[in-house]
């Protein structure tokens, strides 16, 4: 075969095996991410944000979504309910806590493989905000059931907790809080300590209601001193364990010993 021949044959199969690395396997941007009230690299001073976007279906024209989507912020991937729009657009609303500094988010949409298929332009959010010295965060990994997240604190000395913080009274602890009650699947809540006072904080998980869910549940704690992640820790309920406010089946998994 002619050199020059060969020549043009191999520059055309390189030709085409970049054009399938870099252009024909490249996930497409067609998600759509929002962030109430704010532009892309705003900057916010609140700490629960409301993010809200629009992802299409992995399987054009089926009634049920066929697959998951993630809320990916600042590396944490955090599980996204969907509701059904119009056609193939399907929507997701949630609210999450940013941390002080900068913020990166984008959605991601996977199909019932796992395979990657499309995600949202990076979103970045700055937050001014003070830096907490205590906070934790629960997620969990199914849609449209209630877990909860509860705090006590236990004055120095005491081995009986002079104040709750919960769903029913999220300011329940002086200097502390609980920023939301997610009653219908993923999560996240945080609890966060403004400013510590000597004693022990105690945190724990109840399985408050499984609204039909009948497998089992996989929680996720993660536990953050002044917004750095020092421990991440999980725990499985199952169905039967969900019982309102009784607290025979909770999940005790932290004590925050303050000096």
């Amino acid at each position: 075969m002619d050199k020059k021949l060969m020549f043009i044959i191999v520059i055309g199969i390189l030709f085409i095996t970049s054009c399938s690395l870099f252009n024909f396997n490249k996930v497409p941007q067609t998600a759509e991410l929002e962030i109430t009230g704010f532009e892309d690299g705003g900057t916010s001073t609140n700490r629960v944000i409301s993010v809200s976007g629009t992802v299409h279906n992995p399987v054009e024209g089926d009634t049920a979504f066929l697959g998951y989507v993630h809320l990916v912020l600042n590396e944490t991937n955090y599980d996204m309910s969907v509701t059904h729009i119009t056609e193939d657009d399907w929507k997701i609303q949630h609210d999450v806590v940013i941390k002080n500094g900068t913020n990166k988010l984008r959605i991601k949409v996977y199909n019932s493989d796992s395979n990657l298929v499309e995600e949202s332009p990076e979103f970045t959010l700055n937050g001014n905000l003070p830096i907490y010295p205590f906070r934790v965060e629960l997620t969990w990994d199914t849609d449209f059931n209630d877990i909860d997240l509860h705090s006590w604190y236990y004055p120095t000395g005491d081995t009986v907790s002079t104040q709750h913080c919960w769903y029913s009274n999220k300011t329940g602890i002086t200097n502390a809080f609980l920023d939301v009650d997610d009653v219908n699947g993923y999560g996240p809540e945080n609890f966060t300590i403004e400013n510590e006072v000597s004693g022990t904080y105690k945190m724990g998980l109840r399985y408050y209601s499984a609204h039909g869910v009948t497998g089992d549940v996989f929680c996720t704690v993660r536990i953050y001193k002044n917004e750095n992640l020092i421990d991440t820790k999980t725990h499985t309920f199952t169905a039967s364990q969900a019982n309102g406010d009784n607290p025979s089946n909770d999940w005790a998994f932290y004590s925050h010993i303050v000096q």
